[in-house]
């Protein structure tokens, strides 16, 4: 079992829990396009290591989670932001799990195929992921978040982690004001966290 140190809790809004304290950190809708798309233009990205993707391949803890409380307090570049997220998300190994409950269903994993897949077809170079200018992407990505019900405990340990790098009474206070900005950031934020950019990086599936 992975922990992160967290403690905080907090009553932050309509779609954040009242109360928890979870160390826990492991912490659809998109079928548009098929299996064999996806894998080809998934692997169509392979080739390109940009210097953010390079500097991130070298990060430790401290890094990220700076990175992290920086994306939160919107100060980060959406350019930087996207390209990362599509990183962490082309590279997961989709089959994991944390203590027996999979890290992604498998809607979620056809989620990842169909955005990794649509950020190649835009030959950025690097790929991103345009998650804070479309909304459609947003709600994709929202997706990826584990569903309260089904894994309270990747749920929670997100939100954890959230209120602890930006802090209860800022969460509460941006909650509070429900912002879209806010509302974008904090669930790239919570994504980043549950597939484990936190506390692994970019990880490579074997």
């Amino acid at each position: 079992m992975r922990k992160i140190g967290v403690s905080s809790t907090a009553a932050l809004g309509h779609h954040t829990p009242n109360r928890y304290t979870h160390p826990r950190i492991h912490c659809l809708h998109s079928t548009s396009k098929n299996d064999e798309i996806s894998s080809s233009a998934a692997q169509s990205t392979d080739s390109v290591t940009s210097p953010l993707i390079e500097k991130w391949d070298q990060s430790d803890r401290f890094d990220r989670w700076k990175f992290l409380q920086e994306l939160l307090d919107d100060l980060e570049e959406d350019d930087d932001t996207e390209e990362l997220l599509c990183a962490v998300l082309k590279e997961y190994p989709l089959d994991k799990k944390n203590d027996g409950v999979p890290i992604a269903t498998s809607e979620q994993k056809q989620i990842v195929r169909d955005l990794v897949a649509t950020a190649a077809e835009e030959e950025q170079d690097p790929p991103k992921i345009r998650v804070l200018t479309n909304d459609e992407i947003l709600r994709q990505v929202e997706a990826l978040i584990p569903d309260p019900q089904e894994d309270e405990d990747g749920f929670k340990s997100a939100w954890d982690a959230v209120l602890e790098i930006h802090g209860q009474e800022m969460v509460k206070v941006n909650e509070e004001a429900a912002t879209a900005r806010w509302k974008a950031l904090c669930i790239v934020a919570r994504v980043l966290i549950h597939y484990e950019f936190l506390s692994e990086g970019i990880q490579k599936a074997q």
